[in-house]
């Protein structure tokens, strides 16, 4: 029965798990320069063609719907037979 009582209360439990949920939300984001690989130039960087916005209201609701379509170059250093056409 000694053992019942080294485990950690529900209540300790519960605060831990709202703890961790706090610290992702307010986590400090890093920065985008740091984040950016050194070796990627800004050619390599996908290219917006066209944005397409659709919205329609039910309600108490708007539902929205973002379609981006962009145009990369494929990295030549992969296998580029397994790789599947857009459908």
């Amino acid at each position: 029965m000694a053992a019942a009582h080294d485990d950690p209360s529900l209540m300790r439990n519960i605060g831990a798990f709202f703890g961790h949920i706090f610290d992702a939300i307010y986590e400090k984001a890093p920065d985008s320069e740091a984040s950016t690989t050194t070796t990627q130039s800004s050619s390599e960087q996908p290219i917006e063609v066209q944005r397409d916005v659709q919205e329609a209201k039910y309600g108490d609701y708007i539902l929205t719907r973002t379609t981006i379509d962009e145009v990369r170059r494929a990295d030549t250093k992969t296998d580029t037979s397994e790789s599947k056409p857009c459908q």
